[in-house]
């Protein structure tokens, strides 16, 4: 943070010019930016930026760089798990993300990180499970859903993360993410449709407690997809 106040120039200090004159006046500030070129550099350099800020802002700040920084780790998230560490380079890579960067720039680069984030979440939000049961027969788990697609999409595919439990356990029975399902004939914008999905018996399916009646099913939309495989609200 630079602070330029009231510079007077003395007669005769600068040649040619008489007199006393007014060179600046005031304060003048150069926002305080972020150094990429090394760990060290960025680490210290995004401290000193932090303490320029102030309250909201100082955790606006703060919460922009754990943004940045999940979005670049995500992507190199088998190499972080493998080396139980995050890599110089992929450290790296998230310093050049904010090389040169003033606290409002890092906000501004955050939110438009999150603004896909939060379309999808809306979009997800839209296609609704009304009605989930689980239960079982003698070769399958069966799930019963009920949705209705409050989104303005044809949907043909969707994901569902499903969990089974019952108030005596503290760890769910089942708990399965990504459960795909190809919707036969698509499901239409307003539309609401009942399907039945069946399991064999292994995988982690076998462990659903028979002869109970006090099971607790939740199915949550996790992704829809359209019939080219992307969807965007």
């Amino acid at each position: 943070m630079w602070k330029i106040v009231c510079l007077i120039v003395p007669v005769g200090l600068v040649a040619g010019i008489a007199g006393v004159f007014l060179v600046g006046c005031g304060e003048a500030t150069a926002e305080a930016t972020i150094d990429g070129s090394s760990k060290g550099a960025c680490d210290r350099s995004v401290y000193r930026v932090s303490e320029t800020l102030s309250g909201d802002q100082k955790e606006k700040f703060r919460e922009a760089l754990k943004t940045i920084q999940g979005k670049e780790f995500m992507k190199n998230r088998n190499e972080i798990l493998k080396k139980r560490e995050i890599p110089d380079e992929v450290y790296a890579a998230y310093c050049a993300k904010i090389d040169g960067k003033t606290a409002k720039e890092v906000i501004v680069m955050a939110e438009a990180i999150k603004r896909p984030a939060k379309m999808q979440a809306q979009l997800l939000k839209a296609f609704e499970v009304r009605e989930a049961k689980f239960s079982l027969e003698k070769k399958f788990a069966v799930i019963k859903l009920t949705v209705h697609n409050g989104t303005k999409h044809t949907v043909a595919k969707a994901f569902f993360h499903v969990v089974l439990t019952t108030p005596d356990k503290s760890e769910p029975w089942l708990d399965k993410k990504n459960i795909m399902y190809t919707i036969p004939g698509e499901i239409e914008p307003d539309d609401t449709q009942t399907w039945i999905l069946k399991f064999n018996l292994d995988r982690g399916w076998e462990k659903a407690p028979r002869d109970r009646d006090d099971l607790e099913f939740r199915a949550t939309t996790t992704r829809i997809d359209d019939a080219n495989g992307k969807l965007r609200e």
